[in-house]
């Protein structure tokens, strides 16, 4: 072999040992990448599990302030309207001649129901004479407002 030989055949040989070379740092950099790309993935998924699950209990949070707010709306305008029926009656009773209001205290009286028998009246004090004294009812006078 000679010297121009020789010199090709460590160039090739060179040539071979650099794609070798080469061959494996790319194989070791897929891997090394390959790794980092699982590893982020993982990070990806917790990282997105982690967010779905604040999202759901965000939501479940505003969902259950909704229910509450809607709920004390509605016992709101419940009171209101119960208080304008009170109001209502409070006027149209005020209005009555007396043997109205008295033939009503009586219907009230009657259609009471405590289960024992015995029944208590509470009244205002302008009521009380308005109600017949029946057997079995108690008549007590108390300052009630309005509907008295």
């Amino acid at each position: 072999m000679g010297f121009v030989e020789l010199k090709q055949h460590i160039k090739k040989q060179a040539e071979k040992e650099k794609k070798d070379i080469i061959e494996k740092a790319q194989l070791k950099a897929s891997q090394i990448r390959s790794g980092y790309e699982k590893e982020l993935e993982a990070v990806h998924k917790k990282t997105l599990k982690e967010g779905m699950t604040r999202a759901l209990l965000l939501e479940k949070e505003i969902i259950g302030e909704a229910n509450v707010q809607s709920k004390a709306e509605v016992i709101q305008t419940q009171s209101e309207i119960i208080s304008d029926v009170f109001k209502q009656a409070a006027i149209e009773i005020n209005k009555m001649p007396s043997e109205k209001k008295s033939s009503l205290l009586t219907r009230l009286i009657d259609k009471a129901d405590l289960g024992s028998g015995a029944k208590k009246v509470i009244v205002s004090p302008e009521y009380a004479g308005l109600i017949s004294h029946k057997k079995g009812v108690e008549i007590v006078e108390k300052e009630l407002g309005e509907l008295g």
